[in-house]
């Protein structure tokens, strides 16, 4: 996809006056997951801390700073209409199960959105301290200890030498791909169980070929799939789309060259018997 170049400088500036509010709120979160928390259960019986609520109070208020005429969808429900057409969608915490358990592998999804199609999408992981950053045209970049370098996804061709990624074995039963899941998976090189931004950001860095997210919501890709695809990759749902819908069972990110072998696999519900 071609892109204007004015539209490509508009969003490596917008990215790079966001990046500093990014920086303090990963300190604060890290500080926070620190302390003793609290937690509470939502109604899908999912964990809230104190910490997703302040992270999206803090992300709320300085984003409405710097882009006042921009929306503002947050996880907790945090919400800001848009004047301008365009929309923050963001995840104070994807991996609250990982932060609260002390991992390291919970991240900040921030991802901007004009008329719905991606522009902007950051990821950071605090415990790790690496920040991952792209935009429309400017490609895919991650920061860690002040070193930045560009993230490009494998060129795996072959199935059979894939390394795949998946959120687990449960999700993938919820939606009734678990037999699914297991032929695909005896079919490829390796595998393992990982969870939210971190599985798909493995792809990003061509680390992985494909990363499986079962139970996918829009503030849980938002950030990635722009990510993903100025890294050279691909997303899209199970069933081939580019919008999350009640009828999508979760969303696939894989370095392109896999994309149709793999979601053709997992596409449809599992049978009585898969043979």
């Amino acid at each position: 996809m071609s892109h204007s170049a004015c539209e490509v400088e508009d969003y490596r500036r917008l990215v790079e006056d966001t990046l500093p509010i990014v920086r303090e709120v990963s300190r604060t979160a890290l500080a926070l997951q620190q302390r003793t928390i609290n937690v509470k259960f939502k109604a899908d019986g999912s964990p809230v801390t104190q910490a997703d609520h302040a992270i999206e109070e803090f992300l709320f208020d300085e984003l409405g700073r710097l882009t006042p005429d921009d929306g503002f969808k947050g996880e907790e429900n945090r919400t800001r209409a848009s004047s301008s057409g365009r929309e923050w969608i963001v995840d104070p915490i994807d991996g609250t199960v990982q932060f609260i358990r002390g991992q390291e592998f919970w991240s900040i999804l921030m991802g901007l959105e004009d008329q719905k199609v991606g522009k902007v999408g950051i990821i950071s992981f605090p415990a790790r301290n690496e920040l991952i950053y792209a935009s429309t045209g400017n490609g895919c970049w991650e920061e860690t200890s002040g070193s930045v370098k560009k993230l490009e996804v494998s060129d795996t061709h072959e199935l059979s030498r894939a390394y795949i990624l998946h959120n687990g074995i449960e999700f993938a039963r919820r939606v009734k791909r678990a037999k699914r899941l297991s032929v695909l998976l005896s079919s490829v090189g390796a595998e393992r169980g990982y969870a939210d931004a971190f599985g798909h950001m493995e792809v990003a860095r061509g680390h992985s070929d494909c990363m499986i997210d079962f139970m996918t919501e829009h503030h849980d890709i938002a950030a990635v799939r722009v990510a993903i695809e100025e890294a050279g990759g691909h997303w899209s749902t199970l069933s081939g789309g580019q919008e999350l819908g009640q009828e999508d069972a979760g969303s696939i990110t894989t370095n392109g060259i896999l994309h149709e072998i793999i979601r053709e696999m997992l596409e449809r519900e599992d049978p009585d018997t898969l043979e």
